[in-house]
């Protein structure tokens, strides 16, 4: 999937930041944001560590040009 973000100033194109998001199995899998130029700003990556019994992640790494970033972990209430 890709998203692009425009910024203009004065009816001018001033700035663009291009969003590519890649899916594995339903989850994000990669996510990378260039500017105008096409340079990369941030290129993420996601580990899934850990699903639940239905299958869904429930503890997730985030990396941040190459380096792991933060851990997610999330608890769901089934009905």
């Amino acid at each position: 999937m890709k998203q692009i973000f425009n910024t203009f100033k004065n009816g001018k194109l001033e700035n663009q930041l291009t969003i590519t998001v890649e899916y594995y199995k339903g989850n994000m899998f990669k996510q990378k944001q260039r500017n105008i130029n096409g340079n990369i700003i941030y290129d993420y990556n996601f580990e899934y560590l850990k699903y639940d019994d239905r299958e869904n992640w429930i503890k997730v790494l985030s990396y941040k040009n190459g380096k792991p970033e933060y851990v997610v972990i999330r608890e769901i209430e089934y009905y």
